[in-house]
């Protein structure tokens, strides 16, 4: 269930980045930095994909479809069959709560996809808007050097990578609730369902793909990151400060060292 309530997390975090960018000075929005608000989103998308994704089990049950009768050369006494077993639709009154849950969890997992590039336009716009603003203030006191700041790319390259991932998975749930909900055997339309479960298969590949490149993205483009992979792997530090010292020390013992005055005898 993490894996479905991940890309709302990252819903809510441009969301409240995005708050904060253009509402700064608003101490209502410090609420969104700390632990509780956390901990309440991924509960409440936890309960809501829980409701969602059991839909499909209401209006599906496993019964009988059929006869099977073997071949004379199996060996099996004549007019022997065994009854076969499928996926066949509830009649009932749950069915129709069921076709709804199952929409809606169609619904969930795409609408990620589609919200996020919104947000990461605006979060964008209003991160360069902070940017000018602080070469600005920095051009005013004299210092117009600024650090470099990857933010920008950041967002871009995350929200690009999440939207592809997430957006062809829904997809495919999105065609396997249509199969479910209008189809009155599901096992005539079976191939569908076949074809598209192993196509929702393959795209997962894309969210591990997506997944793995995550941390190296940020390891590559956020201080934030990199700072916290030097904090809890302390041999990083001691390795680039090793560095450090073995470039500074033919400088040092060349600064320092004293002139040899050659003198000759007269």
């Amino acid at each position: 269930m993490s894996r479905i309530v991940s890309p709302w997390l990252g819903v809510v975090m441009a969301w409240a980045r995005m708050l904060i960018v253009y509402f700064p000075l608003n101490p209502a929005f410090d609420k969104f930095t700390e632990p509780l608000f956390a901990f309440i989103s991924i509960v409440l998308f936890l309960f809501i994909s829980l409701i969602t994704a059991g839909g499909g089990i209401f209006n599906l049950s496993i019964d009988e479809t059929g006869t099977w009768t073997p071949l004379e050369s199996c060996g099996y006494p004549s007019n022997y069959t065994e009854p076969e077993y499928g996926l066949v639709l509830n009649e009932g009154p749950l069915v129709d709560l069921a076709r709804f849950l199952v929409f809606l969890n169609a619904t969930f997992k795409n609408l990620p996809a589609i919200i996020l590039p919104f947000l990461t336009i605006v979060l964008i716009r209003g991160i360069r808007k902070a940017q000018d603003r602080r070469k600005k203030l920095r051009a005013g006191n004299g210092n117009e050097d600024s650090p470099k700041d990857n933010t920008t790319q950041l967002v871009t390259y995350m929200t690009v990578f999440l939207v592809l991932s997430e957006s062809t998975v829904g997809i495919t749930i999105l065609l396997q609730a249509l199969v479910i909900s209008y189809s009155t055997d599901v096992i005539q339309n079976f191939g569908v369902l076949y074809i598209s479960t192993n196509f929702y298969t393959i795209f997962n590949i894309l969210i591990t793909m997506n997944s793995t490149v995550h941390c190296i993205i940020c390891m590559r483009l956020s201080s934030q990151y990199k700072q916290c992979v030097v904090k809890y792997f302390p041999c990083i530090q001691s390795k680039k400060n090793q560095e450090k010292v073995i470039s500074v020390i033919p400088n040092t013992v060349s600064a320092v060292r004293s002139p040899t005055i050659k003198t000759t005898a007269v």
